[in-house]
């Protein structure tokens, strides 16, 4: 999954990189969002919620999103495999 950051938030993801302590650092800017940083479980979930709003005609997908997703798990009873599949589908 990656995740584009926005110019202006870009510079929250600089880093300097030092290959020889004889030349200054090389400076570079991250344009996608870093898996397993920090704020990652924030950024899916945002990302996540998103998605599902601007999809608005899966409400059981929309309902399970807002409620029961933990970071990227979700656990859900469902009466039938057909209900499984149908979900899981959307």
């Amino acid at each position: 999954m990656l995740f584009r950051v926005g110019v202006a938030d870009q510079d929250s993801l600089r880093l300097q990189w030092d290959k020889s302590f004889e030349n200054p650092p090389e400076e570079y800017v991250m344009k996608v969002h870093v898996f397993e940083a920090t704020d990652f479980p924030c950024a899916s979930n945002v990302v996540l919620k998103k998605t599902a709003t601007d999809n608005d005609c899966y409400l059981v997908t929309i309902q399970i999103v807002y409620r029961i997703f933990c970071l990227d798990d979700v656990l859900k009873y469902v009466g039938s495999p057909e209900d499984a599949v149908r979900q899981a589908n959307q």
